[in-house]
């Protein structure tokens, strides 16, 4: 029976200002999503188990309860995902898990309409605030418009196939917003289906979304723990909130009240002033559930969150905006950061120019090795409210060595103002490197979208007491026009030439009110002010847990004002890592406090790889593990400890951006960077078999290395350094034939790609070129690129001239009669090609994609392995070890089934089964990605043990598991040996097809040996001549029952 809980000022959890009215039951069931009626008199809960339930808000009395299942199946799988009331309160919609969007009649009781079923779970519904319309949202990326007088459906809006999260109309109800778990929020005009202004790709996952009550801004609640305000009649983002712990899942605005509230996977809600943004309370939660629901009054300051109780709070305006807050976790501070850059070629004064501008004496300098960060400037002004507002400067000299460009391409991102410096004692080209430079800057503002902040660049000659500039003031004004900078400087760092007119103009071009600022706690500010003084420190490293213990040490008093401070530490880090200022690595809990150098090391080791004799552009990779390539002596870390972690984070991050494969060869594996080949193409610039040409400006060198990795991981496609040269790459196609890419460079980042083919089919050729050309226009130059279709004559070989195709076609004609005999026929066949061949774009991504991320995976367990507190565990560094590697079976399908929370809750009720068992056989978690686990053990018996018992009971009962079981030695001293123990155990579990347990040969000899009873009755099956990818040669495994 329904049950309500007496009114209550107090309780745990729960701060000044808020009180609990009542905590809501029905037979125990948990509710996972709320919505109050705009009639002001029922509030709707959808349950876990289902059902709707209706509550009379006045007296918590039970309304209703709707209840509504076609199967058994669909029943287990039903629960109710969303709730929404029409505009009068007498109709309300509820999307669930199945598929299904049912519209109940809220006086009776009623089912109106049960919608078609969508072909994937709903998770989001809303009605239109004027219209008798419903939208619904569902994870196979489409949202419905419904018509609520027949259950109708009007349109269906089709994005990006990221599962729907979320859908709410703006107040007009003209616009409807969509964000899905991908990232990308969507805005459309109802009427015409356009896309009006927003679209927009987050760095991190989207929860939630919704408008304040003018329509004027859009919320957006993301799993990096922030909320991003953005002003929609400008599509800029003007705020970000910060404070969770966790990941950000609902939000609400109070329709008449400055009130706004967030609901985290930290068990908090937090509530924040819509006109200060300030944080005014954090209600703590304890659930049992990711709940995600969360709802004001409509004109009451009362608040409905959904839980293992549906709780309803009552706010007291007086208390929450005009009571300063007591705790450093709850007072409010707000900033503002810009980012300057210093680009140019090397050897141009940069390093000079950066000093002289951040306040320091000119020194004479070398090259800068990697970036250098500065501190520019800082300053406060008064944001309205009558707030104070810090805002902070940091100059990025980044290294302009030709090495150095694709790393730096990385970092040109959220750029205020930047300098693009050239050299004016140059004779030969003064002007070398600027236009690079300028289309880098401008290809990184524009792959930012909305996000981007105004750019302003400036054209700066250094050394200008040289002996002036060589270059006309009509070719600089030409420059200038062209590239719109916005002001040219001739300076002298040593002399001091024009330094303060230039700092004086960064200033004024910072726009400080077009960048979005900051909201966050005292408490997070004390935080990051003291990461950012040992980073100012020199510290090159250290253990999250060190530097958590130190800070304690240095603010005591935050031990006592929160309740759970390491978390709040923890985000701090992850937001600083957000700015590249600092570095979270992937093992060991290591916090990089100087990521500059992962630059440094990885552009020394992709000259190292250029440089090698063999022209192959790679390098072994257990020499890069191990630091045995060229290091220029200024930048090479003393200690070599240290250096070993750095070096193991600069490998995995060049194969996490997509800049080097990694290949398996007799004599070892291998780091292959396609940008780096030397060795000529015998048949350049005119490879037999050309096709099409694709024309584009941007970072050439990185368009084309990231081209040739991920066509190489994507599944249809596959090479090795032996099909590769200098620009030049063949695939071998899994359909069969080859397809091949060739690189010309022009002066400037201006680039042309020959796609050729020999023997591919059609389709084989279809997929190739559309997945070259998407790629391209994903990280060119907008409006420069250009797909040019060459026409061969089938008889002599011949190239058709493009003049003579762009005449036949004004004619009318279709085809060209070649001097040799032969016609051609110039009909561009793509249109017809992509109806007859489905799309293969998305699943060429996922698949390079799943590559990447797990040889960044096996790359970062290898790390693990070599960290203090791994050779802590396992006693020595001369041991024999056991690897498991676990995986689910059939993990995509039920991905599908599930929506992307469920999945997650799944995916981590599995990961506490399997550390539990861990713990239980003394084993030790190296890493998990996706829903795998990876897990060292000191015996092959205990890893089969756990093996046994977490494939039997791995937590959820959706689950079926696999596992593969390796054995080898430790030995970090000898070198990586190690690392091949972990790479073969990950490959074991990819010969695994069903929910087994498999081993290698030399862990079945070890069972054997060790002969304990409890597993002389299991039952083995020999497998030979098994091959596993990354290895040569065939292997025998062995797999054993569970009986």
């Amino acid at each position: 029976m329904p049950r309500a809980s007496g009114r209550s000022r107090t309780g745990g959890g729960v701060p000044p200002g808020v009180g609990l009215r009542r905590a809501l039951e029905w037979n125990h069931r948990a509710v996972k999503c709320v919505a109050f009626d705009p009639a002001l008199q029922k509030l709707a809960g959808g349950g876990l188990d289902g059902t709707v339930t209706l509550w009379d808000t006045a007296d918590g009395k039970l309304v209703h309860t709707f209840e509504w299942r076609r199967s058994a199946f669909e029943w287990q799988r039903g629960e109710v995902t969303s709730v929404a009331f029409d505009r009068a309160g007498r109709m309300l919609a509820s999307g669930s898990a199945n598929g299904t969007v049912n519209l109940w009649d809220t006086a009776r009781g009623e089912l109106l309409y049960a919608l078609p079923r969508q072909s994937g779970s709903v998770a989001s519904v809303a009605f239109h605030p004027t219209e008798q319309l419903v939208a619904s949202g569902a994870n196979d990326g489409t949202v419905n418009l419904w018509n609520t007088t027949d259950g109708k459906l009007l349109r269906t809006f089709r994005g990006p196939r990221g599962e729907v999260v979320s859908v709410i109309f703006d107040p007009t109800g003209q616009t409807l917003a969509r964000a899905s778990a991908d990232g990308t929020v969507i805005l459309w005009d109802i009427l015409d289906g356009a896309v009006p202004r927003l679209f927009e790709r987050h760095f991190f996952p989207v929860s939630s979304v919704g408008f304040e009550p003018s329509g004027r801004t859009l919320a957006i609640g993301s799993l990096d723990n922030t909320v991003k305000l953005w002003d929609l009649p400008n599509s800029k983002l003007r705020r970000i909130l910060e404070g969770h712990r966790g990941s950000v899942v609902a939000l609400s605005f109070h329709s008449s009240q400055p009130l706004f509230a967030t609901m985290g996977w930290d068990d908090t809600i937090r509530i924040w002033s819509s006109e200060t943004w300030d944080m005014v309370a954090v209600i703590q939660r304890h659930a049992r559930y990711r709940f995600r629901g969360l709802s004001f009054h409509p004109s009451l300051p009362r608040l409905a969150a959904a839980g293992a109780r549906l709780s309803l709070y009552d706010l007291d305006l007086d208390v929450l905006l005009g009571t300063p807050q007591p705790s450093a976790t709850t007072r409010t501070v707000h900033y503002v950061n810009a980012k300057v850059v210093l680009v140019g070629d090397t050897g141009v004064g940069k390093t000079g120019l950066s000093l002289v501008l951040s306040g320091r004496p000119f020194e004479a300098t070398d090259s800068t090795a990697g970036r250098q960060v500065w501190a520019l400037g800082s300053s406060e002004d008064e944001i309205p409210g009558e707030r104070k507002r810090t805002r902070e400067t940091l100059l990025w000299d980044l290294a302009g060595q030709p090495g150095y460009r694709v790393i730096h391409q990385l970092h040109l991102s959220e750029v205020a103002v930047a300098m693009v410096v050239f050299d004016a004692r140059s004779e030969t080209d003064p002007l070398a490197g600027v236009v690079h430079w300028e289309r880098a800057l401008r290809v990184a503002h524009q792959r930012q979208g909305g996000e981007a902040v105004p750019l302003t660049k400036f054209l700066v000659s250094a050394r200008a007491d040289r002996g002036g500039v060589p270059v006309s003031k009509e070719r600089l004004d030409a420059l200038i026009k062209e590239f719109d900078f916005a002001g040219y400087y001739a300076t002298s760092a040593k002399e001091g030439w024009q330094i303060d007119d230039l700092r004086a103009a960064i200033e004024r071009a910072i726009p400080w009110n077009e960048l979005p600022t900051v909201t966050s706690s005292e408490l997070f500010a004390m935080i990051k002010s003291y990461l950012l003084d040992v980073k100012k420190s020199g510290r090159l490293l250290a253990p999250a847990r060190q530097l958590f213990d130190e800070f304690i040490r240095q603010h005591p008093e935050t031990i006592n004002e929160d309740d759970d401070l390491h978390a709040d530490f923890d985000v701090c880090i992850g937001r600083l890592e957000n700015r590249d200022l600092i570095r979270r690595l992937s093992f060991g809990d290591y916090v990089l406090l100087q990521p500059e150098l992962l630059d440094a090391y990885a552009s020394a080791l992709v000259i190292a790889a250029k440089n090698e004799p063999d022209g192959l552009g790679s390098i072994d990779e257990e020499t890069a593990l191990t630091g045995q390539f060229h290091v220029p002596g200024e930048e090479r870390i003393g200690d070599r400890k240290q250096e070993q972690v750095l070096l193991h984070a600069t490998v995995e991050e060049l194969v996490r951006y997509d800049l080097a494969l990694r290949e398996s060869a007799a004599d070892g594996r291998y780091l292959v960077f396609p940008s780096q080949f030397n060795r000529d193409y015998a048949e350049a610039p005119d490879p037999p078999g050309k096709a099409v040409d694709i024309s584009f400006e941007g970072p050439t060198q990185s368009i084309y290395a990231t081209l040739a990795v991920r066509l190489g991981h994507s599944q249809l496609f596959e090479t090795a350094r032996t099909e590769m040269w200098r620009n030049a790459v063949i695939f071998t196609a899994r359909a069969g034939g080859k397809c091949g890419i060739y690189l010309q460079e022009f002066r400037e980042g201006r680039g042309r790609l020959l796609l050729f083919f020999d023997g591919a089919t059609e389709e084989t050729r279809f997929h190739f070129e559309e997945y070259a050309l998407t790629h391209v226009g994903r990280r060119a130059l907008d409006g420069t690129v250009q797909l040019n279709r060459l026409f061969v004559c089938r008889s002599c070989g011949t190239p058709v001239p493009g003049p003579y195709v762009e005449l036949l076609r004004s004619q009318g004609k279709n085809v060209f009669s070649c001097p040799c005999g032969g016609s051609v026929t110039i009909v561009d066949p793509k249109e017809a090609l992509a109806r007859r061949y489905p799309s293969q774009v998305a699943s060429m991504d996922l698949a390079a994609d799943r590559q990447r991320d797990f040889d960044a995976f096996v790359l970062s367990a290898n790390a693990e392995t070599h960290s203090s507190r791994f050779v802590e565990w396992a006693g020595d560094e001369r041991v024999t070890l056991a690897i498991v590697f676990t995986d689910v079976v059939d993990s995509t399908a039920l991905g599908e089934q599930m929506r992307d929370e469920r999945m997650y809750e799944v995916r981590q009720a599995h990961f506490a089964q399997s550390r539990e068992l861990t713990a239980r056989y003394k084993g030790y978690e190296i890493r998990t990605i996706g829903d795998s686990v990876m897990a060292a053990f000191r015996s092959v018996a205990a890893a089969l043990d756990y093996a046994r018992a977490v494939c039997a009971d791995p937590g959820p009962p959706e689950l079926r598991l696999r596992a593969g079981i390796h054995i080898g030695p430790l030995q970090i001293e000898e070198g990586d040996v190690f690392g091949r123990t972990v790479n073969f155990a990950a490959r074991v579990v990819g010969a695994i097809k069903h929910a087994e347990i498999w081993l290698s040969e030399q862990a079945k000899a070890d069972i054997d040996v060790l002969g304990a009873r409890r597993h002389e009755e299991l039952q083995w099956h020999k497998h030979e001549n098994i091959r596993l990818k990354g290895f040569d040669g065939t292997f025998t495994l062995w797999s054993v029952s569970r009986a």
